[in-house]
C-alpha cells in the first residue's frame, strides 16, 4: 500500500473548512489501494518553511494573501485552494448566483419591498452582492449595500458595528438584509440591538453558510443559506487525488452549491400588509406536507379566488400555484440533502401516490431528479 501526504491548510474555526475537511477525509478513507496521511496547522498563520519539510504529495488550502499563495506555489506540489485558482488547478468557488436566487425568493414570499445587502470589498462578496441585486430588481422597489472594507483582524469592532447602526437606522422600514455570511449576520444583529431596532419586525435577516455555532446562539437566532460543503469536500480530495496520480481533471471550478435554507426567527415575518394575503401564505406554509390546490387557499380566506389571486400576484410577484409549488420543492429539497429517509418515505410523508409522481414533481420544478440531487447535495 502506497502512502501520499496532503498538507491541509484549513481553519477550524469556520464551518467551511470543518465541513470541506469531512469530505476529504471520507474520500481518503475509501481509498483501498492508497493510504492518505494527513500534516494540517492549526494556526491560522502557518509557517511555510516549516511545510517545506514535509516531503508532500499535494496541498488543499483556504483562501491566502497573494504573497502567500505565491510561496505556495514554489512548493512545485499539486494545490487546489478555495475562492483562487493557482496555476490551473482546480479551485472552489461558490455558485453566487445560485445562492443569490435563493436568497431573493426567500424575502420576495414574505413580501418584502425593501432590500438592502451588507458584504466586504472581496471579489466574492461583491459578486454575490451584484447577484443578489440583480435578482430583487424585479419585485423591490429599493435595494441598498453597505461595504466594510478588508480587514486583518476577524470579526467586527465596535466603531464598524456603531458606523452599520447608523447606516440601518436610515434605512426604511420593514427591510430584508442579505447579508455576506453568517459572521457578518452576527454583527448585524448587534448593530439593531444597539439602536433598538427589531427583528425580525423591521429588519429581517438572512445569511450563508449555515454555521449553527453563530445563527443558534444570536439573538434572535439567524436563518441562513446551507452550502454542500462536505460533498465538495469530497470532490476537492478527488481532482487532487487525480494530480497526484498524474493524472488531469477537466472541471477547474468545484462549486458550492446552496442546498437549502434554513429558516429562523430573524426572517419570521410576512411583510405584507393584505391581510388575507397573510392568511393565504400562512395557510400554504402549514399544509405545505399536504397536496393542496388554489381552490384550499382561497377557502382559507374571505375572498374571492379572483380577487385573491390578482392581490397575491400583486404583493409576492407570482401565482399561488407557485408558491404552493415552490414551499414543496423548498421541503423536498431539504429532505433530500439533510435527512436519511429513502426517496420512498419522503415521497409517501407528502402525500404523493407513488415515487414516480413524486420524481416528475420535482423534477419539472427543479431540473433534476431526487436520485440525482441527493447525490449531489446529501451529507450521506
Amino acid at each position: 500500500m502506497s502512502i501520499k501526504n496532503v498538507i491541509l491548510l484549513l481553519a477550524e474555526d469556520r464551518i467551511i473548512d470543518r465541513e470541506l475537511v469531512r469530505g476529504i477525509a471520507r474520500y481518503a478513507n475509501l481509498q483501498s489501494a492508497n493510504r492518505w496521511v494527513f500534516y494540517h496547522e492549526l494556526e491560522r498563520k502557518t509557517p511555510l518553511a516549516k511545510l517545506k519539510k514535509w516531503k508532500a504529495d499535494g496541498i488543499i488550502a483556504r483562501n491566502y494573501d497573494y504573497e502567500t499563495t505565491v510561496n505556495l506555489t514554489k512548493f512545485g506540489l499539486p494545490i487546489i485552494t478555495r475562492g483562487l485558482q493557482i496555476n490551473n488547478y482546480p479551485y472552489i468557488a461558490a455558485n453566487e448566483n445560485a445562492i443569490a436566487t435563493l436568497a431573493a425568493r426567500h424575502f420576495q414570499e414574505r413580501g418584502f419591498q425593501h432590500l438592502a445587502y451588507i458584504g466586504i470589498t472581496l471579489p466574492w462578496s461583491m459578486e454575490r452582492g451584484d447577484a443578489f441585486r440583480e435578482k430583487c430588481k424585479n419585485f423591490c422597489d429599493a435595494f441598498y449595500i453597505f461595504q466594510r472594507g478588508v480587514k486583518k483582524a476577524k470579526g467586527y469592532n465596535q466603531k464598524e458595528i456603531e458606523k452599520m447602526a447608523g447606516w440601518l437606522k436610515t434605512l426604511p422600514k420593514p427591510v430584508g438584509i442579505f447579508v455576506c455570511n453568517d459572521d457578518a449576520a452576527g454583527a448585524v444583529t448587534e448593530a439593531c440591538k444597539l439602536t433598538g431596532i427589531i427583528i425580525p419586525k423591521e429588519v429581517a435577516i438572512l445569511g450563508v453558510d449555515n454555521d449553527t455555532y453563530i445563527c443558534e446562539l444570536s439573538d434572535p437566532p439567524l436563518s441562513s443559506i446551507a452550502l454542500n460543503f462536505e460533498n465538495v469536500g469530497y470532490a476537492a480530495a478527488k481532482a487532487l487525488d487525480s494530480y497526484m496520480s498524474g493524472k488531469t481533471v477537466e472541471e477547474k471550478k468545484i462549486l458550492l452549491e446552496p442546498t437549502h435554507i434554513v429558516s429562523r426567527q430573524s426572517t419570521n415575518i410576512l411583510a405584507v400588509k393584505d391581510h388575507e394575503i397573510i392568511k393565504a401564505l400562512n395557510f400554504i406554509r402549514q399544509n405545505v406536507k399536504k397536496l393542496i390546490q388554489v381552490n384550499d387557499v382561497v377557502a382559507a380566506t374571505n375572498v374571492s379566488r379572483r380577487y385573491l389571486e390578482r392581490r397575491f400576484k400583486n404583493a409576492i410577484h407570482r401565482s399561488i400555484c407557485d408558491e404552493i409549488r415552490y414551499c414543496k420543492v423548498t421541503l423536498i429539497s431539504e429532505m433530500l440533502s439533510e435527512t436519511t429517509l429513502s426517496i420512498s418515505d419522503i415521497s409517501m410523508s407528502l402525500g404523493f401516490s407513488n415515487t414516480k409522481h413524486f420524481a416528475r414533481y420535482f423534477c419539472k420544478a427543479a431540473g433534476i431528479t431526487p436520485l440525482a440531487y441527493r447525490k449531489k447535495y446529501g451529507r450521506i
